[in-house]
């Protein structure tokens, strides 16, 4: 069954395509985990019949993949660099009783632990995307221009046309980042980390998808990093 916008339990904010199945979200998950003891899912995946009957493994190779996933998101859970997705709940009302009735922090401890870490993410992605913009524009877009220089001079048509239109975007790219990282809302701190969400690591991955793209047609002797060959060893 399809619509014009896909249902989810859960997703980072609603668009013209993702609604929420459950408006009031917060409180269907608190039910369900009292009266299951199990943390609400949020995705579901099916692996069809005659698909498990030609290929009986693919069962047990999805498991073991969903297994691996898992275990990264946990890991990630620790990591107070990235905004992850338990740190809203850091505050939410349920999370301080708990946290009150063991004795572990007060209320104003979570408060003050949240905005630390709301405002370490903001800062440290705005570093990161200021970082990018400059290694982009005073490193990778000099060597692929020298690059295609030197497409011109030999004449190689075909490899011009390739290179041309990827540095274009390059440009683009480039100037889309720095246009987003410029101006920060003056708003509170998660709403400005759901800014850099949002706004400013989508823009570096845009910058970081068409670098990566360069790097596999700039000349070896032209580009100021080492490229993933070198660093796997097989260069």
């Amino acid at each position: 069954m399809r619509s014009s916008r896909e249902p989810a339990l859960a997703p980072p904010s609603t668009t013209a395509t993702i609604a929420r199945l459950f408006p009031n979200y917060k409180d269907v998950e608190r039910d369900y985990y009292r009266r299951t003891r199990v943390l609400p899912i949020m995705h579901t995946v099916v692996l069809r019949e005659d698909v498990h009957r030609a290929h009986p493994w693919a069962a047990r190779s999805i498991y073991r993949a969903f297994v691996q996933a898992r275990d990264l998101a946990v890991d990630g859970l620790y990591d107070t660099d990235a905004l992850r997705i338990a740190l809203p709940w850091l505050i939410e009302r349920q999370t301080v009783a708990v946290f009150k009735r063991f004795k572990v922090l007060t209320k104003r401890e979570l408060e003050a632990r949240y905005e630390v870490f709301v405002e370490q993410y903001s800062v440290k992605l705005n570093i990161e995307a200021e970082t990018a913009a400059s290694i982009a524009r005073t490193l990778l877009l000099p060597a692929s221009l020298r690059h295609l220089a030197q497409l011109r001079e030999a004449g190689v048509e075909s490899m011009i046309e390739e290179t041309s239109d990827l540095v274009h975007r390059f440009v683009d790219a480039i100037l889309a980042l720095e246009r987003v990282n410029a101006p920060h809302p003056d708003v509170d701190g998660l709403k400005h980390a759901l800014y850099m969400r949002d706004e400013v690591v989508p823009a570096m991955d845009g910058v970081r998808a068409i670098a990566d793209r360069l790097e596999r047609v700039v000349a070896d002797d032209l580009w100021p990093l080492p490229k993933y060959s070198e660093m796997l060893f097989i260069k």
